[in-house]
């Protein structure tokens, strides 16, 4: 069974703190492998979650070459374990969980929804997607 996971949060002024919390949890939670490996190293380093893989990225072209290598090979196992990961810009390896305000659910859920296809990128046997908003859901589904 092929499943894209993809987070679409919706932020308001009210919400600004409560969204990138929801956010770093799913990034928590999806890089949980490659987090607890390398947990001392990345603390360290200051690196939060709240703020998406982006951060990790840029965070460990601190560390020796080796190392940052090592870390790098072991993000790539999680995307052959875990569920396909929605791509912001595919061209780039820019995915949905890279930054916390990436994703404009006005423009990627009619895509999903209408065709099953996450921006031409991923043809999913099923979808499971994530809406924070009812007011969202109310008009996709």
């Amino acid at each position: 069974m092929n499943n894209l996971f993809s987070v679409t949060l919706e932020s308001h002024h009210d919400e600004s703190v409560r969204v990138p919390i929801m956010f770093g949890h799913a990034v928590k939670v999806y890089y949980k492998d490659v987090l607890d490996k390398y947990k001392d190293v990345l603390d360290e380093l200051g690196f939060n979650p709240n703020n998406g893989l982006a951060d990790l990225y840029k965070r460990i072209k601190k560390l020796p070459k080796e190392q940052r290598k090592a870390i790098e090979a072991d993000i790539q196992k999680v995307y052959e374990k875990q569920a396909d990961l929605a791509m912001v810009d595919s061209d780039k390896g820019i995915t949905n969980l890279h930054v916390p305000n990436n994703v404009i659910i006005d423009a990627s859920m009619p895509v999903v929804v209408a065709t099953g296809t996450y921006v031409g990128m991923f043809k999913a046997n099923c979808r499971i997607l994530r809406l924070y908003s009812r007011s969202y859901i109310c008009r996709y589904l």
